[in-house]
């Protein structure tokens, strides 16, 4: 892990240059402005101003990385994380029925963002019909709401689409159809694989639950599972400072550069290279 930094000031500080004394600065023009002498403190002014500005940049070069990779972290494209939408369909469900399919996680340490969740569907009415996300409770069954999504439908697929839900590693959830319209529909699947090209670790579960008396007790258990794709993307958190950075000296009008020691920072992420540069 490394940076570099390279600053060249532009600032009118920067840019003077002392020119050589014309009289005497010892002579009884000495404080007159204009005078060698009052030039000569002029120049050694600008110069002490320059080597200020200097610094200043160094640090606002050092707190622009930190701001720069901060940013990085939230500048994320959504993927699909996992997917059984291309498996063989057993059968399409009416579902006046709920329907409950667990899925779990894969293993980035800081977390993943669920940003939509897309379902086989010959027709549903989104009035009549709710799509969360839920935490795995008591019994390995749904155990509260994450978040609601807004539904839409384009004749063969229906997408659940939210501002984001955070989701930990390794850790089993639900995707919950809830419909009192029996005219919806949904697809399911016997086969217990995922599509390719999933995200590591993740997976959809082997099976479903359901529950036909609006209880939402899922009290029933089903060995096909619904034709889900899951999006989003792995967190990749901002790192941490873990070792403080000693000040720094820099020289006027000379470039600058500093190598981080490799304990520096403290990164979730891992596997992830940081690089900083400023000019």
């Amino acid at each position: 892990m490394g940076s570099a930094f390279a600053i060249g000031c532009q600032c009118r500080f920067c840019r003077a240059r002392w020119q050589p004394p014309l009289h005497d600065a010892d002579g009884p023009d000495a404080d007159r402005p204009g005078s060698s002498a009052a030039r000569a403190g002029g120049a050694s002014l600008r110069f002490r101003r320059a080597a200020a500005c200097l610094l200043g940049l160094a640090l606002l070069a050092v707190a622009f990385a930190l701001l720069l990779a901060g940013g990085a972290a939230q500048a994320q494209t959504s993927v699909t994380l996992v997917s059984n939408t291309g498996q063989s369909e057993d059968h399409e469900s009416h579902h006046s029925s709920d329907r409950a399919q667990p899925f779990t996680t894969g293993s980035n340490a800081a977390g993943y963002t669920l940003t939509s969740v897309k379902f086989l569907s010959s027709g549903i009415d989104s009035s009549k019909t709710a799509l969360r996300i839920e935490s795995s409770g008591t019994n390995n069954k749904p155990g509260g709401s994450l978040g609601t999504l807004t539904l839409s439908h384009d004749g063969t697929t229906t997408t659940g689409t939210t501002t984001g839900i955070a989701l930990d590693a390794n850790t089993t959830y639900f995707v919950v159809l809830e419909s009192s319209d029996g005219s919806n529909t949904y697809h399911r699947t016997r086969s217990d694989n995922e599509d390719a090209g999933a995200a590591a670790g993740w997976s959809i579960g082997d099976g479903s639950l359901w529950d036909d008396d609006s209880t939402l007790d899922w009290d029933q258990t089903s060995a096909t599972s619904l034709q889900v794709a899951i999006h989003g993307y792995a967190k990749n958190n901002a790192p941490t400072v873990a070792n403080a950075i000693p000040n720094q000296a820099a020289t006027t009008a000379t470039a600058f550069s500093y190598q981080f020691p490799a304990n520096t920072f403290v990164d979730a992420a891992t596997g992830t290279t940081m690089t900083y540069t400023a000019t």
